[in-house]
């Protein structure tokens, strides 16, 4: 029951995405009941169930590539797909992906803090890491559109306000109101930038696979390995440099290591990178 309650997706949320294609529809709809026929079979303890359900991941990157399914939906199904078959790399991947396109579904905040559950990571966040955490912790609470008309209405306001004391002759204290209004304008804007560079100017990356060790350097030959144990498929962390086929990653604790290029993957997609 947990399995269904947590996997199901509303097939209304994929209905304005297949509006006049029926190829695309046709295919997204097969992946949907493939998944959910996976799903039977894993409650039922069937052991087709697995082949079942990564053929269903198989069919909706194939939706989300070919036919440009680009969508928080799109990508939350594939995160549960792989979540199901265990693979918590790509399903952590997924998953990022649907909450850069819509950081307010709670479902999909749901399963990333499933998986990273499951994942268990040793590190903990750096006081730096937090502060820049909670510089964007509106996101998912408060929609982006409300801000925007929030900073626009200050600002209107504070220019009405400087308007209409120049026009009655008290400039002086109107001065000091617009001022206020001009700077409180300036917070909005400030949060949504700083969303906006948290989130597209950061090479943020999810680890794939499992048991890929962190080396202190681009090269397994002569560094040493960084952590005692090797880091799992759902690790996520930031691309600072790639060298040589191994790429240069800062986790969550502010702890660096080098890992091959092979076994991380952008969560920008390189179709939005280009």
């Amino acid at each position: 029951m947990m399995l269904r309650i947590c996997t199901l997706i509303p097939i209304l949320l994929w209905a304005p995405a297949a509006w006049g294609q029926p190829a695309a529809a046709e295919s997204l709809s097969a992946a949907i009941q493939e998944l959910e026929r996976g799903i039977e079979l894993l409650e039922a303890n069937d052991p087709e169930a697995q082949a079942v359900i990564e053929l269903s991941a198989t069919r909706i990157e194939s939706a989300i590539n070919e036919h440009g399914y680009h969508s928080a939906a799109a990508y939350h199904a594939l995160g549960n797909a792989n979540t199901l078959i265990d693979d918590l790399g790509h399903a952590m991947l997924a998953y990022r992906r649907a909450e850069l396109i819509n950081p307010r579904d709670q479902r999909v905040r749901d399963s990333i803090e499933y998986v990273r559950d499951q994942v268990q990571i040793s590190v903990e966040p750096s006081v730096t890491h937090r502060i820049r955490a909670a510089l964007v912790s509106w996101r998912g609470i408060v929609p982006r559109g409300w801000i925007w008309a929030g900073g626009i209405m200050l600002f209107v306001g504070a220019w009405v306000v400087f308007t209409v004391g120049l026009g009655t002759g008290r400039s002086r204290r109107t001065r000091t109101a617009g001022i206020t209004l001009l700077l409180c304008s300036a917070f909005p804007f400030t949060a949504l930038g700083y969303e906006w560079a948290y989130v597209h100017s950061r090479d943020a990356v999810v680890i794939v696979q499992d048991g890929v060790e962190g080396m202190s350097g681009p090269d397994d030959a002569i560094y040493d390995a960084v952590y005692a144990e090797p880091l799992r498929g759902g690790v996520e962390g930031l691309l600072l440099e790639t060298r040589d086929g191994w790429g240069h990653l800062r986790l969550a604790d502010g702890s660096e290591c080098w890992v091959l290029t092979e076994t991380f993957e952008c969560v920008i997609p390189k179709h939005v990178q280009e």
